[in-house]
């Protein structure tokens, strides 16, 4: 089994890496299933001046190989329940 695929959890934090994907780089992906070759997440769709990059309402999935994205941290918050 993969090491980051060990390590990492539910609501994990991720960064996608802006080399290995220019049209959603540095955005933030909360994970939801964990995969020996990635994770799979909602897309927290924001740019830099605050513009949301797409008007919708629930969330965009998305699925990601290790390679390319970075863990940055956890979420404390998830909807409406906390998590340790």
């Amino acid at each position: 089994m993969n090491e980051d695929s060990v390590s990492c959890r539910m609501y994990d934090i991720y960064q996608i890496d802006p080399e290995k994907d220019v049209a959603l780089a540095g955005q933030f992906i909360v994970v939801t299933r964990i995969y020996e070759w990635g994770i799979q997440g909602y897309l927290l769709l924001d740019t830099p001046d605050g513009e949301r990059l797409v008007r919708f309402q629930g969330r965009a999935f998305i699925r990601k190989k290790w390679d390319e994205v970075e863990r940055v941290g956890k979420a404390r918050w998830v909807g409406r329940e906390k998590q340790n």
